[in-house]
């Protein structure tokens, strides 16, 4: 039997740490599939569900001191949208012409980002991680365009027919999508993270309200109040920026990139359990 060279003993080993490094490889890779296809459990989604809520206060303090549309209250747009025509039905009365094309744009960007939104969903699956990381992805593009447009003009120039429509779809349509997004989560606690009128009622008539003692019976509570306290905080930060050199414009883009962080958020719930065959 011939000795084996030095050579042929390197190479053995090479291919050995090779194989070794192949196989670390594909089982983080598995992992990392198994893992974007897991169903998102809602009761360990407060984190990335409270940055939504976030973001939500932080986009409409933006747009609206600046253009007087909202882009995720869409209550509010229906309300203002039916004055406006009402405007054109009496005689006399001052116009607005570009407000009401604003409000009937962003209510129908809304509509058509949840309605997406939800096709997707129906698609890839509503609760399943890859699908909720590609619909946060998804916003943040559309916001950066957003972003974009708003950073090609000047910071005083007031709202035109020429560019302000767009910079209110786009944004409106991620909050659509936003919103079914969260909804189809079936989170009871932050609802669709853009409308909390139900959510003040809820803790109101919630029954341990005052309970000091930490328990089961106040984790609704508990999350109903994150939801809130997390809108508050987004709105007066979104207000902080538009008193602030960086402005709309810097807010916007600083929106755009939370929600890209919002895609990596999604990795951090619990996968929900399999309900037992019966």
């Amino acid at each position: 039997m011939s000795p084996v060279s030095p050579d042929q003993d390197s190479v053995e080993q090479g291919a050995r740490l090779g194989g070794g490094e192949s196989e670390v490889t594909l089982q983080r890779t598995s992992w990392l599939r198994e893992r974007l296809e897991e169903q998102v459990d809602h009761a360990d989604a407060s984190v990335p569900l409270a940055w939504q809520v976030f973001i939500t206060g932080m986009i409409d303090a933006l747009l609206y001191h600046k253009t007087q549309v909202w882009v995720g209250f869409q209550t509010g747009n229906m309300v203002q949208f039916s004055g406006n025509v009402a405007q054109y039905i009496i005689p006399g009365s001052e116009r607005y012409p570009l407000l009401t094309l604003e409000r009937i744009l962003s209510v129908l960007a809304f509509f058509l980002g949840s309605f997406f939104g939800a096709l997707g969903g129906r698609t890839l699956g509503d609760r399943r991680r890859i699908w909720l990381i590609l619909t946060s992805s998804i916003q943040s593009v559309v916001l950066w365009i957003a972003a974009a447009i708003l950073l090609s003009r000047p910071e005083d120039e007031d709202p035109t027919f020429r560019y302000t429509p767009v910079v209110l779809v786009c944004s409106a349509f991620a909050m659509g999508m936003q919103s079914i997004q969260a909804q189809k989560i079936v989170s009871p606690a932050f609802a669709t993270t853009v409308a909390f009128t139900a959510t003040l009622s809820q803790i109101a008539s919630d029954p341990y309200l005052f309970a000091l003692h930490p328990s089961k019976t106040v984790k609704g509570r508990n999350r109903r109040l994150i939801a809130i306290v997390s809108l508050c905080i987004g709105g007066g930060i979104g207000e902080s920026f538009l008193l602030s050199p960086a402005g709309l414009r810097g807010g916007m883009a600083v929106v755009a990139g939370l929600r890209l962080i919002q895609a990596g958020l999604w990795l951090v719930p619990k996968a929900s359990v399999p309900a037992p065959a019966k």
